[in-house]
């Protein structure tokens, strides 16, 4: 479950941190 999560954030963090910067 720990690593599925981990997996969920980092995916998350790096498809919204592009759109961030392209917003920015």
């Amino acid at each position: 479950m720990p690593i599925a999560e981990a997996n969920s954030c980092s995916v998350k963090t790096v498809y919204i941190a592009p759109q961030f910067a392209s917003i920015t």
